[in-house]
């Protein structure tokens, strides 16, 4: 299983998200070969970043494919995209 950031604040644990774009290659052949579905992902933990804003991105039929396909490699790659979103922006 991929690794979670869990911090404590206060009484309430904070859960960080584990981005897809950043799982390693071996994870994510693992996870093939287990038959893990897209919603599979999500129920993981596993999110799209924070700059996307393309709905369901995850989706494997439907989703952003740079993203599904592991092409995505940072928040440069989806500048020129149209649902980029800045991370200053709401």
């Amino acid at each position: 299983m991929a690794h979670h950031d869990v911090r404590e604040a206060g009484s309430m644990t904070i859960t960080e998200p584990r981005y897809f774009h950043l799982m390693p290659p071996g994870e994510w052949k693992r996870l093939c070969a287990e038959g893990t579905t897209w919603r599979g992902l999500q129920h993981m933990g596993y999110a799209q970043p924070d700059w996307c804003s393309y709905p369901d991105a995850l989706d494997g039929l439907m989703g952003c494919w740079s993203l599904i396909y592991q092409r995505v490699t940072g928040e440069e790659y989806c500048k020129d995209c149209d649902l980029y979103k800045p991370k200053d922006t709401p």
